[in-house]
């Protein structure tokens, strides 16, 4: 959401976190603080592909900043899915595997149904 709120609405970084409920997961909210001053939304993109996130990234062209974070997420997913001890936590993961794989067969079809090219349509694929 930073990002978005940095690069699309030009927010001032004390609103940003002002308007986003940010739960740290690998990135502290000291850091987010920092990071949402001190840099303008392609520094904090470069910030964020140099955290503890790099190891979920992919180097594939993304349609968007959605998709792109979508993968992250699913890849975090999928690790918590194969090595996560707590059930609860590997029921949740397999939920939201079987959610994004859902939504890859509707944009596949949906690509193919509007002729779009298969460059284009994995694009917009979470994998």
């Amino acid at each position: 959401y930073v990002y978005r709120l940095k690069k699309n609405y030009h927010l001032q970084p004390d609103k940003i976190l002002e308007r986003i409920a940010y739960r740290p997961y690998f990135i502290s909210l000291s850091q987010m603080k920092q990071w949402g001053k001190q840099y303008d939304a392609q520094e904090f993109l470069e910030a964020f592909h140099q955290s503890a996130y790099k190891r979920y990234m992919s180097d594939r062209k993304f349609e968007s900043i959605e998709t792109y974070l979508n993968v992250i997420r699913y890849r975090i997913y999928e690790h918590h899915f194969r090595f996560a001890t707590n059930t609860n936590l590997t029921l949740m993961s397999y939920l939201e595997l079987v959610r994004y794989e859902i939504k890859n067969v509707i944009d596949i079809v949906e690509g193919v149904r509007y002729g779009m090219s298969p460059d284009t349509i994995l694009s917009f694929i979470t994998i």
